[in-house]
């Protein structure tokens, strides 16, 4: 999945996302880019406390940490994909 006016995103990693999220929500979700993770994937405290874990453990990123020296925050899987891209 691309976006033209963004970087490119693997499939690999985008693949590796979907595996995580069926993983956690015990649930297929309609993974798009602009799928916001509370609202549209259902994403509840402890789902996303599982994601950052997750993204700690295989790209070595802390999102707190990250969002707490950037002022970023995650709201959608395109916010998500280009951290995970921009250590990747």
């Amino acid at each position: 999945m691309t976006d033209s006016g963004h970087a490119h995103i693997p499939d690999t990693t985008l693949q590796a996302l979907e595996r995580e999220l069926v993983r956690i929500t015990q649930r297929r979700v309609a993974l798009t880019l602009d799928a916001r993770l509370r609202e549209d994937l259902g994403l509840d405290s402890l789902h996303l406390i599982e994601m950052a874990v997750w993204c700690h453990e295989h790209y070595g990123i802390n999102l707190g940490e990250r969002g707490a020296t950037t002022g970023k925050t995650l709201h959608t899987v395109r916010d998500l994909l280009n951290e995970l891209n921009n250590d990747a």
